[in-house]
């Protein structure tokens, strides 16, 4: 609540500013980053699947995670759009919220290029922050090297987070 609205009950929501100016820069990134052509420039349907990847850093820790990505026409499960340098962002979900939830931010960046890897580890009431840190850090390393996404996603990657997610990723 603002100082001039104290004892009048109302709340107002505000997205915090390094929120905003953080996807504002990100699609501004994608958005350079692409080749020029049709078939990169979007809008793209978005392709979904699960990956589980062996972190040998970390004595093979299995680390799960949701990929949405700008997909070839088809189903869901359709390959990705290949040679457009995709930025891949990989994103950390808030305490007890599962990664599925962040739906409104794959509607909004994947069509317009963007990779999104959703890690889903540390799930519980009593969450490792420091490895869901390494977790984050990990998937975007893990999907360049995974030969589903090798040929899509470019070098330009990043990692944000929402609330815990938020904390692990910094």
């Amino acid at each position: 609540s603002r100082a001039g609205d104290a004892g009048r009950g109302r709340v107002t929501r505000r997205r915090p500013a390094s929120f905003v100016l953080g996807v504002f820069l990100t699609l501004l990134v994608a958005a350079l980053s692409h080749p020029v052509g049709a078939v990169c420039a979007g809008p793209h349907a978005v392709g979904e699947s699960t990956r589980t990847w062996q972190d040998p850093e970390r004595g093979n820790r299995s680390v799960a995670a949701l990929v949405r990505y700008p997909r070839q026409a088809g189903t869901a499960s359709a390959p990705p759009v290949e040679g457009c340098n995709f930025p891949v962002l990989a994103i950390g979900h808030g305490f007890t919220i599962p990664a599925d939830r962040y739906r409104f931010l794959v509607d909004g960046l994947v069509p317009g290029g963007v990779i999104l890897v959703l890690p889903t580890t540390e799930t519980g009431l009593s969450p490792d922050h420091a490895a869901f840190g390494a977790d984050l850090a990990f998937v975007t390393r893990a999907l360049a090297a995974d030969a589903a996404f090798a040929t899509a996603a470019g070098p330009l990657r990043g990692v944000v987070g929402h609330s815990m997610g938020g904390g692990a990723a910094v």
